[in-house]
């Protein structure tokens, strides 16, 4: 019985526990460190400058950037984090994107920082991918 009980204790421990994550859930400020790409580059990537909101349940996230731009992504055990999807053209901006976002998550005293980076693609006669790399610091709510 103790042997059976004993086994039922590890093969249950052996299970995901989302508990020991981290949880990069939060506000967040990006500022973009560094771009490459066409000439423009930065004019497509403004939109990760400025607040960042991640939420949702662990390892499913939403990442949600100012101006509209949100993005489904995930995060692992390890900490890195990853986002993808394709926002709706803005008033300003008819041109479609293409969005892949990955990075690593790191546990600073009293906060987390997120360091990564983003690739956007345009669907436009400019056949070009921009990529900025970014850091982003959790802020108090």
């Amino acid at each position: 019985m103790r042997r059976a009980m004993l086994l039922l204790t590890l093969l249950v421990g052996c299970g995901t526990s989302f508990d020991d994550w981290p949880d990069v859930r939060g506000r967040y400020s990006v500022q973009i460190i560094g771009t490459q790409g066409c000439d423009s580059a930065m004019d497509h990537l403004q939109w990760v400058n400025g607040p960042l909101f991640v939420e949702g349940e662990v390892p499913d996230l939403i990442f949600d950037f100012a101006d509209g731009f949100s993005f489904e992504g995930s995060s692992t055990e390890s900490g890195r984090f990853s986002f993808r999807g394709s926002p709706s053209p803005t008033a300003s901006d008819d041109l479609s994107y293409d969005v892949v976002g990955s990075g690593m998550a790191a546990q600073l005293p009293g906060r987390i920082e997120l360091e990564g980076s983003v690739d956007v693609s345009l669907d436009s006669d400019e056949d070009c991918t921009h990529t900025g790399t970014f850091v982003a610091t959790q802020v108090a709510s």
